[in-house]
């Protein structure tokens, strides 16, 4: 018989149409026709019983016909030729080669909140791979150099972008196709404080406080941060002569600045005493 194989279509990770057209029965009627396949580096031109050779049979008699084969490997090369047998003989129509799609791989990793530090610089966790397959020899093998924040001021889901990317190693690499990751964390404010102490006083009969000068701590170098406005008195919990009694102010302290929307301001605490007024 005349047999011509036709080229592969719908191909999938792990399925192919395979297909050929059995033009002339050569005066004997064909009894089978189908299509026979192997992975290309096993045996590159498939014969029935031939080696890694999968035989999928498709009817009889001339004509058109296309095998649904499943159950392939992602990622890899095939051969396969058409195939029509009749009292005569069984003829082969030329090879044809194709290759699954590969399986998707993703890589399972996040990127570290972190606290502002007036850079861009971010951090992830250890990777790992997401969507091998049971037996196969797929790792992680170049992991980017760095990581940075779009943006270095507060703020959330803010994107993270890596210098290079991710790739896989291993015997069963190319079956994959890997994804980058797409990453975003957060910034968030970092905590600064009040510098101040509360004055001691001599006894006065009243609960009138006073502070000394006031600084902020833990301002990043550069950043432009200031005190913006003062608790408008300050009292001690009571009149009477004591040491380290509270002072509470009225108000907060605040912070104002191009940068003052990074720092969280921790309100100071404030104890003092009262001494003795001599008579």
């Amino acid at each position: 018989p005349t047999v011509s194989t036709t080229a592969a279509s719908s191909i999938a990770e792990t399925s192919a149409t395979l297909g050929g057209w059995a033009t002339d029965d050569g005066g004997a009627s064909i009894t089978e026709r189908g299509i026979v396949y192997a992975i290309t580096s096993t045996n590159a031109d498939p014969l029935i019983d031939g080696t890694g050779v999968t035989k999928d049979m498709n009817g009889t008699g001339t004509g058109i016909f296309s095998n649904a084969i499943s159950g392939l490997t992602a990622g890899t090369g095939y051969s396969y030729k058409a195939y029509a047998t009749n009292s005569e003989g069984t003829s082969y129509g030329s090879v044809q080669a194709f290759t699954t799609i590969a399986a998707p791989l993703t890589v399972t990793v996040w990127a570290n909140n972190k606290v502002y530090d007036g850079t861009s610089t971010a951090t992830v966790v250890s990777a790992s791979l997401s969507g091998v397959e049971v037996g196969d020899d797929v790792s992680i093998d170049d992991v980017p150099s760095a990581f940075t924040f779009a943006n270095a001021s507060v703020g959330t889901g803010i994107v993270v972008t890596a210098t290079g990317n991710y790739t896989i190693t291993g015997t069963d690499a190319g079956k994959y196709k890997l994804t980058q990751p797409t990453l975003a964390a957060d910034i968030t404010a970092k905590a600064v404080t009040v510098t101040v102490a509360a004055n001691n006083k001599e006894y006065d009969g009243t609960t009138t406080a006073t502070v000394g000068s006031t600084s902020i701590n833990g301002v990043n170098q550069g950043d432009d941060v200031s005190i913006g406005a003062f608790p408008s008195a300050f009292n001690f919990a009571s009149a009477s002569v004591g040491t380290g009694i509270v002072v509470t102010a009225t108000g907060n302290y605040s912070i104002t600045g191009t940068d003052a929307g990074n720092y969280t301001l921790i309100q100071p605490t404030l104890a003092a005493d009262i001494t003795a007024k001599a008579l």
